[in-house]
């Protein structure tokens, strides 16, 4: 509202820099209050503190039209917000949980009615994060909300993650001792792996990296054998091999 003045020079100077701030309370005495119908509020100068020696002489408007609405209460559940991507790609937060779970929100109606949980404010994370962690967090509320408590103890549980990978047609390669009286032949020259390991180990690991074999010393007689392969990863000790297929390839000893 803007309000017309008259005084001393000085305390309307003084009026002019400081400006006039008034708190001015919604009282039912005289009217009555609708629900669901604006609320028409009379302004007087009495509602207004200023100085001595200056006479309001005019406000405008003379009326503020407010829209009210009941208050009322409801417990909410609590969510924590935070953006996973942040933490290093090997690790995953498996659970969040808040202390309180939930909180007592006043306010108005049609905000009130219309929540189901609130928010943290943003909990922040970094690639720093490799372990369980509590924070606490300030609640996101809406304007004109109220809630006991504002601010809640989040409890991370952060855990590494690992996963599989596919490498498909390895060569398989045969180790033998020196012998000028037989040849050895693979009729299955290639196998499947499936490696278990964190993601970023993982990725490390290229055909270069994978060594399969066949040790088929012990063959000493003609024949067509069934040979057990196995497998190493060269200068790694993080990733573990979970399966070969097939197991067992055939070695014919001529």
């Amino acid at each position: 509202v803007s309000l017309y003045c008259s005084g001393s020079n000085y305390m309307l100077d003084v009026l002019r820099t400081r400006g006039i701030k008034t708190n001015i309370k919604v009282s039912f005495k005289n009217k009555q209050y609708i629900e669901g119908r604006p609320y028409t509020m009379d302004l007087s100068a009495d509602d207004f503190n200023v100085p001595l020696g200056v006479k309001i002489d005019r406000i405008e408007p003379k009326e503020l039209v407010l829209n009210l609405e009941p208050r009322t209460d409801k417990v909410v559940k609590v969510v924590a917000s935070y953006d996973a991507a942040k933490l290093q790609d090997d690790y995953q937060i498996k659970n969040v949980s808040t202390s309180p779970a939930e909180i007592h929100i006043i306010g108005p109606a049609s905000v009130v009615n219309s929540l189901s949980e609130v928010k943290t404010c943003e909990i922040p994370l970094d690639s720093s994060i490799t372990d369980n962690f509590d924070f606490v967090a300030d609640l996101a509320l809406p304007d004109n909300l109220i809630a006991n408590p504002t601010s809640v103890n989040c409890h991370f549980t952060v855990n590494k993650e690992f996963t599989l990978k596919e490498m498909k047609q390895i060569p398989v390669l045969w180790q033998c001792r020196d012998n000028q009286n037989l040849t050895y032949t693979l009729l299955n020259k290639e196998v499947d792996l499936q490696l278990y390991g964190s993601k970023s180990d993982l990725g490390k690991i290229g055909y270069d990296k994978i060594n399969a074999f066949v040790d088929v010393s012990h063959l000493t007689q003609k024949g067509t054998y069934e040979v057990e392969v196995k497998c190493f990863i060269s200068g790694d000790n993080k990733v573990e091999i979970r399966n070969i297929v097939p197991k067992f390839v055939r070695v014919m000893v001529k």
